[in-house]
């Protein structure tokens, strides 16, 4: 067993833990930084169509998203130490997929226009019309998927470094591994989102595809984990694929 290996088989303790593929992980991992970029993409898109172009949604976009996101890791840190965290999080995984499709999909013409209706009434001010109608909006359509996925990385990092504290850097290896694979998702997510799916196919069809694809890795990954199981672990190696 290499060392990479080693770093993602299952800690011995006298817990039970059920077999979590690395392939799955890894998957995850990527598709969650990817998803998060389609639909950042897809608000660049929404908001200035109803709200007008201009600094202040485009910041008050970017600041929206970055407080889901900010909120998401410090929850999933929490979370990644309780009893069936994972299992909670691939359930919280297909709720967020579902939400993309049906309101940041289905529902989004009749949120907006409320959001819209709500900003003629605030006072001509650009930064209570601008700022408070954009934040409200982003929240309304992105913010549960945005904080779900959020939660994945410390869940993946803690995962990977479970087994292995007598490794020395062996944190640090893991935690790169992730984070590069979630930043190279993202990477792949702003150039499918702003080059492909966006100008081609619009933010409904774009929010439906990564929709469907999270779902899928989620809904897997909940089946791998029995609901009596009080803690989850990587596969080892040779179970892993």
């Amino acid at each position: 067993m290499t060392a990479s290996d080693s770093a993602l088989a299952a800690p011995s303790s006298a817990a039970p833990r059920a077999s979590l593929p690395r392939w799955l992980i890894y998957s995850a991992c990527f598709w969650g930084g990817l998803t998060i970029m389609v639909l950042e993409i897809s608000g660049f898109r929404v908001l200035p169509t109803y709200l007008g172009s201009s600094v202040i949604v485009t910041g008050t976009l970017l600041t929206a998203f970055m407080m889901l996101m900010s909120a998401g890791y410090y929850v999933g840190g929490l979370s990644s130490r309780q009893p069936r965290g994972v299992r909670r999080l691939f359930a919280s995984l297909m709720g967020a997929a579902v939400y993309t499709v049906v309101v940041s999909g289905q529902l989004l013409e009749p949120i907006a226009a409320l959001v819209v209706s709500w900003r003629g009434q605030l006072p001509d001010e650009p930064y209570l019309r601008g700022g408070l109608s954009a934040a409200l909006l982003t929240l309304a359509l992105y913010g549960p998927p945005v904080f779900a996925l959020s939660e994945m990385s410390p869940h993946w990092i803690r995962l990977g470094t479970a087994a292995s504290d007598d490794e020395g850097g062996v944190e640090g290896r893991e935690t790169g591994r992730f984070m590069s694979l979630s930043t190279l998702g993202s990477i792949v997510g702003t150039i499918a989102g702003s080059f492909l799916l966006v100008p081609f196919f619009g933010v409904h069809v774009s929010g439906d595809v990564v929709a469907v694809v999270l779902f899928v890795v989620a809904a897997i990954g909940w089946l791998k984990q029995p609901a009596s199981s009080p803690s989850v672990g990587p596969a080892p190696a040779s179970e892993a694929f």
